[in-house]
């Protein structure tokens, strides 16, 4: 795994020198030697990445039925550089459904290849980027999970105050699961006005399936979670969430999607990008599918629905 950041670790110095009031000029020094040697044993630098070491490549594609195909790749560079890096590499790309090539050429448009294709949801996919300049082959595959559809929305409003004065609903979802396999989830809440969508990262969920990778953070970006306590069963969720006019996307990820986004959640605070997630090319190594280089090749099905705030 290559690292990206320098790590210092020593010893706590602070409540040093009430501890040595008691001791003599002999016994000063040696408590110093002592706390020198203790110091610099604990100390370890771990360099960033070096500019002369090959940068590897990263593919990101995220799948749905509701979107066209768009294929970012770059390389990895170090966290710590100073130059500016661009690259010329021209990449053919092919994708197979369910290992039958599709007959579009995907066209390069602002830093991506564009493919206008609807993903169909239980059909296996898998990805061949071949660069033309060195012959470097990127692979990676998933399949499309099933749609799962929010049977039911409603919204209490008001529902409390709190002590900053601001004002929470209660959004009800309602979905079923099939339980004749393991699914993974994904929900994210927003608010709904005049049928659009714009997220929202107040709100506050207490229910056992529900399981937070980063605790330490309040407002976290989405929701991920998997059927394992309701397989083929019905789940209610209530979400207190500020504001009037509720809204909630829940997909139906696959594995790959699922792992990835689970880990990269829980280091956001030590990456450069924080919620862009389709051009992150940090020398991470996170979760990868990717063959022969890293990045994510994943998909999700979703479903939509809201209380109208007007």
């Amino acid at each position: 795994m290559p690292i990206t950041s320098l790590l210092f670790q020593g010893g706590n110095l602070k409540n040093s020198k009430r501890h040595l009031c008691g001791f003599g000029f002999s016994g000063l020094k040696l408590v110093v030697l002592v706390l020198l040697i203790s110091v610099l044993s604990c100390t370890k630098i771990i360099p960033p990445i070096n500019d002369d070491e090959p940068h590897q490549y990263v593919l990101n594609c995220f799948l749905s039925p509701d979107h066209p195909i768009e294929v970012f790749i770059s390389r990895t560079i170090p966290v710590l550089a100073k130059t500016n890096y661009s690259w010329e590499d021209e990449w053919d790309i092919k994708l197979y459904e369910n290992d039958v090539l599709l007959p579009f050429v995907p066209e390069y448009a602002d830093s991506s290849y564009l493919l206008y294709y609807s993903v169909q949801p239980g059909s296996h996919y898998r990805i061949e980027a071949l660069n033309r300049n060195n012959n470097h082959l990127l692979t990676a595959e998933d399949v499309v999970p099933k749609r799962v559809s929010i049977t039911e929305l409603t919204e209490l409003y008001p529902l409390y105050t709190d002590r900053h004065d601001t004002t929470f609903g209660q959004l009800t979802l309602r979905f079923n699961d099939d339980g004749n396999v393991s699914n993974y989830y994904e929900i994210v809440v927003g608010h709904g006005y005049n049928q659009r969508f714009k997220t929202s990262h107040t709100y506050k969920i207490t229910h056992p399936v529900i399981t937070h990778d980063s605790e330490y953070d309040l407002y976290p970006l989405t929701l991920l979670f998997t059927n394992e306590l309701f397989r083929g069963e019905e789940l209610v969720l209530d979400i207190a969430k500020d504001g009037y006019g509720g809204a909630i996307i829940l997909k139906n990820v696959s594995y790959n999607y699922f792992m990835y986004k689970r880990y990269l959640y829980a280091h956001l605070e030590n990456q450069n990008r924080k919620k862009d997630f389709a051009e992150i090319s940090d020398p991470v190594m996170l979760y990868s599918n990717v063959n022969n280089g890293l990045g994510i090749f994943a998909s999700h099905c979703q479903d939509i629905k809201w209380v109208d705030g007007n």
